[in-house]
């Protein structure tokens, strides 16, 4: 997450998704924004920095079954 520029209220060294992230305990959240602001980069960054695999599933372009699956 250091690569992050902005939002060190929530990434910085004392932000509160950062904490979440050294201590393995995240939990499900919803990033909510414009295109273009960021959102998918922040989770492909927190997903890497916890040592998870991130499956990316665009709800427009998929159907039902293709999200479920995911």
């Amino acid at each position: 997450m250091d690569e992050i520029i902005g939002q060190d209220h929530l990434v910085g060294p004392t932000g509160p998704l950062r904490r979440l992230v050294q201590s393995g305990r995240l939990v499900s959240m919803i990033l909510w924004g414009p295109a273009g602001s960021g959102k998918t980069t922040l989770a492909r960054l927190v997903a890497a920095d916890a040592g998870y695999h991130v499956e990316a599933v665009s709800a427009v372009a998929s159907g039902v079954k293709e999200i479920r699956s995911a």
